[in-house]
């Protein structure tokens, strides 16, 4: 017997954990087939994801009875196992997606419905899946090189005002996908086939859509229509592109020679919005008192003002016999001319003010920008040009102009893919929460990601290493004036 002595404790430790995870695919009979009912099969167009650490092996069968087998280099049969061909036997004995793409004829599959196992491995589940999109090129016996297609039609609440039509479309070689609209306009007769890139601004009941497929030569080019979505809003109504709104203050006079204007506005954070101050000088009218315009007549009779340029109607009083009258008489303001009918021998006389002349507006310049937590504060100035200026203009007013805007942005660069859902901010705000995801190029489905309740974020599960880009249509968030003041000095 021998004895164990020592100081030091015996330490016990994994030197790996092993956490891999697989799964297999199986087509069944009388379900999921690639049938290949065609002169010859010239290849197969797969489209597979494999970040490092995953893997993808295919088998393949004619019936349920047939051995399962895999494809050598000539395309033809090299038979595996009859047994169910679970993981270890996809893993070890399958093609692999790089022997597949570069078959060019595949005579084992000609004239036979063909049933396929799929296994997709990965060593970390949590950073990186595989994925994979298999289908048949095929060499028909009486080439179809056209196929056209019509969707259902499709009903628009409330006399649908039409936005746009976005499609998604994959074509390889040659191919070529035109998609066309028809609208039922609400008196029931139908428009004609319309591009469907064409249709932005139109309104009906009801539309349909009409895909034409072409292609040069079935082993060069293929076409097919991965989606098409109308955007309209009920009731005709629809609001997009750039627009523009205003604020104008009181138009104050200050009595006093007027030179230099400083504003404070304070708003929101502005993305793909702008915020603009204006300022305008202008001279002091004239303020008329009791001018002596003639004496009444008993009948309808024209009056004509001293100083009729520049007139500012809601100034004009009329007086008779120094009584003011209300609603009995018409003032024609381009040429300062009053019409009534005052009672015979009576003085008519007016006070008024004129001389008003056109808003000029000038453009303030951004002095100063200051963010906090829930605002943003901006200081404009601005100072009349010395040859501009003199004494007489103490009339101001301030305006302030909120403009936004939207465009399209196509494969924006977001971010890079982790394997794991991941949040990425976008440049712009998307417009309706529509945006396309793509992953190294490659279009994500839906459910691969999601806008968040700020339009401006999307959380995506992207794989690990690859570039994503992003197409969407965009829309500025909208100007929030909170609240502003305007100093002027002379």
């Amino acid at each position: 017997m021998a004895n164990i002595t020592g100081q030091n404790p015996i330490r016990y430790c994994i030197d790996k954990i092993n956490t891999s995870s697989y799964g297999v695919i199986i087509t069944k009979s009388g379900k999921v087939k690639l049938t290949a009912q065609a002169a010859g099969i010239s290849g197969l167009y797969i489209q597979a994801v494999q970040p490092n650490g995953t893997d993808i092996k295919f088998l393949f069968r004619t019936d349920d009875k047939s051995d399962w087998f895999k494809l050598n280099a000539s395309g033809e049969s090299e038979y595996i196992t009859s047994k169910t061909p679970y993981y270890e036997i996809l893993s070890q004995t399958g093609n692999s997606v790089s022997e597949l793409q570069a078959l060019t004829n595949i005579p084992a599959f000609t004239g036979k419905k063909i049933l396929m196992a799929v296994s997709l491995s990965t060593r970390d589940p949590d950073n990186a899946i595989p994925k994979m999109k298999l289908s048949v090129k095929a060499v028909s016996s009486s080439q179809v090189l056209t196929h056209t297609e019509l969707s259902p039609f499709y009903e628009l609440k409330n006399m649908g005002y039409i936005s746009e039509i976005r499609r998604e479309a994959e074509t390889h070689g040659d191919g070529e996908v035109k998609l066309y609209a028809q609208i039922t306009r609400t008196d029931g007769t139908s428009s004609d086939w319309i591009d469907y890139a064409k249709v932005k601004g139109m309104t009906g009941t009801q539309f349909r859509l009409k895909a034409e497929y072409s292609v040069k030569g079935l082993d060069t080019s293929s076409a097919s229509l991965t989606s098409a979505n109308i955007i309209y809003r009920e009731g005709g109504y629809n609001v997009t592109g750039a627009a523009s709104s205003e604020i104008v203050s009181w138009t104050q006079d200050w009595y006093m020679n007027v030179k230099h204007c400083r504003m404070s506005i304070r708003h929101n954070a502005l993305t793909d919005s702008e915020i603009a101050a204006y300022v305008c000088f202008r001279d002091r009218p004239l303020n008329i008192q009791n001018e002596q315009l003639g004496i009444g007549t008993g009948s309808r009779t024209s009056y004509q003002l001293a100083y009729p340029d520049g007139l500012k109607y809601d100034t004009v009083k009329l007086f008779y016999d120094n009584q003011l009258i209300t609603g009995e008489y018409d003032i024609n303001c381009e040429v300062g001319r009053i019409t009534c009918t005052a009672p015979e021998g009576v003085i008519i006389m007016a006070s008024y003010e004129s001389g008003w002349g056109e808003e000029d507006w000038q453009k303030m310049n951004l002095y100063s920008h200051d963010s906090h937590e829930n605002y943003e504060l901006s200081e404009y100035r601005y100072s009349r040009p010395e040859n501009e200026y003199n004494n007489t203009q103490s009339v101001c007013a301030v305006k302030i102009v909120m403009t936004t805007s939207s465009g399209n942005i196509i494969n924006e660069t977001i971010g890079k893919g982790t394997g794991k859902t991941q949040t990425y901010k976008l440049t712009h705000i998307i417009k309706d929460g529509n945006i396309s995801i793509y992953d190294n190029g490659t279009l994500m489905p839906r459910k691969s990601y999601t806008v968040s309740d700020d339009p401006q974020y999307v959380r995506i599960a992207g794989t690990s290493g690859h570039v994503l880009t992003a197409s969407y249509e965009w829309i500025s968030e909208t100007p929030i004036i909170y609240q502003f003041a305007a100093v002027f000095a002379s």
